[in-house]
């Protein structure tokens, strides 16, 4: 999670997932397009975060998800929708992110 330095608010448009060999997985969500980005933000500012805030804050909460469901689907128009759930057991989280267009 990341916080703005200036007031301590949350960036709710970026989520960095870290997996079990300790890369990460950053997703900007900025309209119909989200981002992706294999960097912590720290090594490199892909989402160029940086430059629109003062300071950022890393702040890692340990919930453990594990990926419940992937799916691919095609619609008639011809544009593919992806989505994927993830849950945590020992929590009540879940996570579920659905790109609507390709």
């Amino acid at each position: 999670m990341l916080l703005a330095e200036e007031d301590n608010e949350r960036l709710d448009h970026v989520i960095f997932l870290e997996k079990n060999n300790g890369d990460v997985t950053g997703i900007f969500i900025r309209g119909m397009n989200p981002l992706l980005s294999p960097n912590r933000i720290f090594d490199l500012d892909d989402f160029n975060l940086l430059a629109s805030y003062d300071g950022l804050i890393e702040r890692k909460d340990n919930i453990l998800f594990k990926v419940e469901h992937l799916c691919l689907f095609f619609s008639t128009e011809y544009n593919e929708l992806l989505g994927a759930y993830l849950s945590n057991a020992n929590d009540s989280t879940s996570l579920f992110i659905l790109f609507l267009h390709d």
